[in-house]
C-alpha cells in the first residue's frame, strides 16, 4: 500500500490472456458484486450500489454493453429522498502512509454554514468502508450532520501489510483516524466544537 489511490469500489474486467491487458467492462464510482453469467456466457447479472443509491439488481451483456436495472426496490424511496453523496479524499498519516477517507455532507448542505461532524469508525478492524451504500451514514447526514469515515491501518482491501495490526491496535490506526478528523475539522464548513 504505497498510495490510497485505490478507491474502494468493485468493477468487472476482462483479461486478455495473450496480451495480459485488462479492459474495464463495468465500473464507475460504485460497488458491483455477485456476478453471475448465463450458461452461454453472453449475459452477466450483478448487484450495484453507490454511496447515494441503495442496492439494486442489474444485467448487462458480457462485454459490458446494454446495462439495465432489473429491480426497482428503492425507486419510490429514491424519488422522495435526496441522498447525500461523499467526497473522497486522501491524507498522509504516521510514517507518511496515505490513508483513504470520505466526507459526507449533510442533507441540504449550504456553503457558508458550519455543520457538526461525526467520525464513524468501522469494526473489525479487518473491514473497510467503500463506495457503497450505508444507511447509517445517510441517517446522520439527513439529521444535518457531516460524516467522516476512513480506512485506517488494519482495514482490508489494500494489502496484507496494511491490514496487519495485530498487537498494535489503537496505535497507528488511532493516529490514522485522528489525522483524518484533523483534516476535515480544519474545513470552514465544519463546526469543530460539535464533534462526536
Amino acid at each position: 500500500h504505497d498510495s490510497a489511490d485505490v478507491w474502494q469500489h468493485r468493477e468487472l474486467f476482462r483479461l486478455d490472456a495473450r496480451t495480459k491487458q485488462l479492459k474495464e467492462l463495468l465500473g464507475g464510482r460504485r460497488r458491483l458484486n455477485g456476478f453471475a453469467y448465463d450458461a452461454a456466457n453472453k449475459t452477466v447479472a450483478y448487484v450495484s450500489t453507490s454511496v447515494n443509491l441503495p442496492t439494486e439488481l442489474y444485467v448487462a451483456n458480457a462485454d459490458g454493453s446494454g446495462e439495465r436495472k432489473l429491480t426497482s426496490f428503492n425507486d419510490k424511496l429514491n424519488s422522495e429522498i435526496a441522498w447525500s453523496t461523499a467526497e473522497r479524499f486522501t491524507y498522509p498519516s504516521v510514517g507518511g502512509l496515505e490513508i483513504e477517507g470520505w466526507l459526507m455532507k449533510p442533507a441540504g448542505y449550504e456553503p457558508g454554514k458550519k455543520y457538526p461532524l461525526v467520525l464513524y469508525i468501522h469494526g473489525g478492524p479487518h473491514s473497510q468502508y467503500n463506495e457503497g451504500w450505508f444507511d447509517e451514514f445517510q441517517s446522520l447526514a439527513g439529521a444535518g450532520i457531516a460524516v467522516v469515515y476512513t480506512n485506517p491501518r488494519g482495514s482490508s482491501g489494500y494489502n496484507t501489510e496494511f491490514q496487519l495490526t495485530r498487537g498494535r491496535w489503537f496505535a497507528e490506526d488511532y493516529q490514522d483516524l485522528m489525522k483524518g478528523v484533523d483534516v476535515v475539522a480544519a474545513r470552514p464548513d465544519i463546526d469543530s466544537t460539535r464533534m462526536g
